[in-house]
Parts: structure tokens; sequence; C-alpha cells
């Protein structure tokens, strides 16, 4: 895989980046967030997902089509591999003109899917209760991987909402070292989505964290700027360990080998405080004002930077 750019420790301190004053910018002082944990919804189903939004949505923010690639591949049952390709999972949202302001754009809506590739339709959004209808005709096995899906699925929340912002985690399972001593590790993927009000343009970014009894606890990795209709093959390690005897896997038997690769990654070691805000398990409202302007503040500084 390519190597990705990385917005250096220069650019940061150029820019100011580093500092918590810098995290005021461009944060509407009047901004309302919901900060109240809200599960996020599934697209309709019957929605078919291509390469860039659906229709009745405006952004595809990502596909993600996972496939067996490294660990203990080719010594667990070969049917477990075959399955685990065939679901993708995709994130799409919607920006529209504000109804109070013509002028200014809101992010609407976010919502997740699980889909599946059926013949002469292509990738279609289905649920447990509709595969049939819709023509997926799984067997019980299948469905009963579709069940996991659309539970892990239905498990995503936002942490924060505004009118031109989300903040919300995904569950993940992450491979920890790239060598048999490693580990796959429960751990959550936070994604942070900003509109530019007066364009409607959105941007996306994710970030890794670790997990301490049951809540978010640190930044795991660099944060990532993911580009426009992001469309990824999700490498997975598998790990004979934790599929049992019987041969069913454990939750972590399957890990991503890294999160969603960016169109720009960008490093958090020198900026604790940063890396400390986009951590929280809760956020305030000045909290959220403060990762709005963030956020925001990496987007200025690359667009002056070209």
């Amino acid at each position: 895989m390519p190597q990705q750019p990385v917005l250096s420790r220069r650019h940061w301190l150029a820019g100011g980046l580093c500092g918590l004053t810098a995290l005021q910018f461009a944060a509407p002082a009047f901004a309302q967030y919901q900060v109240q944990r809200q599960l996020m919804p599934l697209v309709n189903p019957g929605t078919v997902i291509g390469d860039s939004a659906p229709e009745g949505w405006t952004h595809l923010i990502i596909k993600s089509s996972p496939k067996c690639t490294h660990g203990d591949v080719n010594q667990v049952n070969k049917m477990h591999v075959q399955m685990s390709s065939m679901l993708t999972t995709s994130l799409v949202a919607e920006v529209r003109r504000s109804q109070r302001n013509p002028n200014t754009f809101i992010l609407n809506r976010v919502a997740g899917a699980v889909t599946k590739n059926i013949p002469g339709r292509g990738d279609v959004a289905i649920t447990p209760e509709t595969q049939k209808q819709l023509g997926a005709n799984l067997g019980l096995v299948e469905n009963l991987l579709l069940k996991t899906f659309v539970r892990e699925q239905r498990t995503v929340a936002f942490v924060a909402r505004g009118s031109q912002l989300a903040i919300f985690d995904t569950p993940i399972v992450l491979r920890v070292g790239q060598t048999a001593q490693g580990h796959n590790t429960k751990m959550v993927l936070r994604y942070g989505v900003v509109v530019e009000p007066t364009t409607g343009q959105l941007e996306t970014f994710c970030w890794p964290l670790t997990l301490q009894n049951g809540q978010v606890s640190a930044v795991a990795g660099k944060l990532q700027w993911l580009p426009q209709n992001h469309m990824i093959t999700c490498n997975l390690w598998v790990d004979r360990r934790e599929i049992n005897f019987a041969g069913i896997p454990s939750e972590t038997a399957f890990a991503c080998v890294s999160i969603p690769p960016g169109k720009f990654q960008i490093p958090l070691d020198n900026s604790p405080n940063v890396a400390q805000l986009l951590s929280r398990p809760q956020y305030t409202q000045q909290e959220c004002q403060q990762v709005e302007g963030w956020l925001r503040m990496v987007c200025h500084q690359r667009q002056a930077s070209r």
C-alpha cells in the first residue's frame, strides 16, 4: 500500500494547530450541540449503494468491503474466509440548505448500512427481516452472519451532533502487532464529519480509540482525513486461536489490519491536548465547539498550503 501524505509537525506548529487556542477557529459561538449519546439509524432496506451517494443522499462517506488477507487465512475453514467477504458496510450523509437560512448548508442526517450484492441490482441494503424479499435469499448460516453485522451496525452511536458537525463511534476489531505474537483487539473508530456552511462541502476524519472498562480511553494512532466517496477493501487478519474446536469464531477472530487510510494522515503525538480532546467519552457544549473548530482549522490549513 502506498504511503499516505502526512501533515508534518512543522505544518502544525506553523499554523498553531498544536495549541488549544487554535481550537476556537471558525467554531460558531452560537452553535448548539446534542451531546447525549444517540444511536445512528440504518438506511432504508432496498437502498442501492454503489460508488457514490445513493438516491436520497448527497454523500457516500465510506464503503468498506472486508477480505481475509493476513494471518491464519490458509489454516481455517474456507467457509469462514468466503463468508467474511459476503457483506459490505457503508456510511452515508445528506447535506442540504437550511430552511431558516437558505444561504447556509447543514448536515441533515447520517446513517449506516449493511449491503449484499444482489445480481442485477448491485449492493443492496438489507436486514435479517428484509433480505429474503429483497432477493438476497440467504441460508441459515449466512443470515446469522447478517444478524451479527446488523447488530454491530446498530451500536454505532453519535457522541455529539450539531447543525454542521457529527461525531460518532463505530465498533472495530483491530490487529495490534503485525506478527504472530500480536493480537486482535476490540477498539472504537471515531468519526468526525464537518460541513462547510457556505459551500456544503463535507469533510470526514477518523481516528482509533482504545477501550478501558468498556469506555473510550485514548487515541491509538494517526487521525485520517478521508477522501470523498471513500471505497476501501478492509484487509482482515485471521487469528485461528480465536476459533474454537467446534469451528465457531469469537468476536475477535477477524480483525482489521488498519483503520481506513486517508488522503492525509495527521500525527497527534506532539499534540497531547488535542489527542485528549478527541478521545473524550462525552462532550460538553464548549468541547464540541473546540472539536469543530479544530477540524475546520485542519481543513483551512491544508487549503492555505496548496
